[in-house]
């Protein structure tokens, strides 16, 4: 058995060399930049928290409006623009697929948090940030992408990002509000009306806003398709801007945390979300039986979470639980643990597209009785050949019985 060996010209032109690796380059950039922003954002905030704190201050210390909240809205006023409506009444078809996905997402996953804000973390915040992580809704953009990569049902991961972030509006004041009931030995009074009214607020009424704008601008929809790339690029960096300010105010507390809290915080994003994929997978496959390609819509959805309604979450959570910047870190760091994973299963799932015979996870013995199936099957040309020769047979007999009477 040989196998070929992939050797790079060596004549060609240096042009052709350095074009390579610039598209190269940034198609990594542009795979990985929420990621990476979100790093430098951190690095930056940590190590130069002055521009953060400024920019942050620039509008007056309230309840209702901060800085942080108008990234938030013009974040979901960017969505609103980009949403279609033919995607999400096709998505209605699989009205099934949807009812399974929220209830994972909306009901089952959030329970976990109950027992993640009770870790012992030396600093108390990053518990306190988990737990609102993971009683969030599934991704706004991540997750759709990486159902597409993974050859799923993206018309119904575009449903599920829909659907949960805004009835999550409704389902989290009451979930932060059990959550934050439940630590032990802290008294912490959540307003879950207060809560509501400000995702409505910054999540609700920017969505239908932009979406509004969509319906009633014709060329709305042709200005975000060929502004796609820059559209999705300044979302997230006002994404990554929110972050920032955070720990830019709360520079001076990260010196509380330990290097074991770090790595404990990468930890429990992994095991988490192998979880949240192993949990999914089985109960979508062998109790609800759902296709193919919506078993992995509902599955990588079902498993995500989205990080900019965790950081608006924290940012309207009473000042007496502590830094809101210590708070965030833990969401980033699911975020992004939860992005590298699910590309990786995304790309190794897209290989399988057949129901019975290509999905890596079906019965050994189930293939084999199908295969065997398939090669005792006669072909059609046999059949007819066999058919064929039965009626030359009764011809031939006919005709014996004509001779000899």
């Amino acid at each position: 058995m040989t196998s070929k060996a992939t050797t790079t010209p060596t004549n060609l032109p240096s042009s052709t060399t350095s074009c390579c690796n610039y598209n190269c380059t940034t198609s990594f950039l542009l795979k990985y930049h929420l990621p990476l922003g979100l790093a430098v954002g951190l690095l930056f905030g940590y190590a130069l928290p002055t521009p953060g704190v400024w920019w942050s201050s620039i509008i007056v210390k309230n309840d209702w409006i901060k800085m942080s909240n108008i990234n938030v809205f013009l974040i979901f006023l960017i969505s609103g623009l980009k949403l279609k409506t033919n995607d999400i009444k096709k998505a209605f078809e699989s009205w099934k697929s949807v009812l399974y996905g929220s209830a994972i997402i909306l009901v089952l996953t959030p329970l976990l948090s109950f027992g993640l804000i009770n870790i012992p973390f030396q600093t108390p915040e990053l518990a306190y940030g988990l737990a609102v992580f993971f009683l969030g809704p599934t991704t706004i953009s991540s997750g759709v992408i990486l159902t597409g990569q993974a050859k799923g049902n993206i018309a119904l991961a575009l449903m599920l990002t829909v659907l949960t972030n805004l009835l999550a509006i409704f389902t989290m004041p009451l979930l932060v509000s059990l959550v934050f009931s439940s630590l032990e030995g802290i008294t912490v009074a959540i307003d879950a009306g207060s809560l509501l009214l400000k995702l409505m607020l910054y999540i609700l009424l920017p969505l239908l806003l932009g979406k509004m704008i969509g319906y009633v601008c014709a060329c709305t929809q042709v200005c975000t398709k060929r502004f796609k790339i820059p559209l999705k690029l300044f979302s997230s960096f006002l994404l990554v801007m929110v972050p920032w300010m955070s720990v830019s105010k709360s520079a001076d507390k990260f010196s509380t945390m330990t290097a074991g809290e770090v790595f404990a915080l990468f930890g429990i994003g992994i095991a988490v979300h192998i979880v949240y994929l192993a949990v999914n997978y089985n109960l979508f496959r062998r109790c609800c039986m759902l296709p193919l390609a919506e078993r992995k819509a509902v599955v990588i959805m079902g498993s995500q979470k989205t990080l900019p309604v965790a950081l608006s979450v924290i940012s309207f959570l009473p000042e007496l639980l502590g830094s809101q910047g210590l708070m965030g870190l833990p969401c980033i760091i699911s975020h992004f643990v939860q992005i590298v994973m699910d590309g990786v299963v995304a790309a190794k799932w897209a290989e399988y597209v057949d129901e019975k015979e290509d999905d890596p996870l079906v019965d050994t013995q189930d293939v084999a009785i199908i295969k065997e199936k398939k090669l005792n099957m006669p072909k059609e040309s046999e059949k007819k050949s066999s058919k064929e020769e039965e009626e030359k047979d009764v011809s031939v007999d006919v005709k014996l019985i004509e001779m000899t009477e």
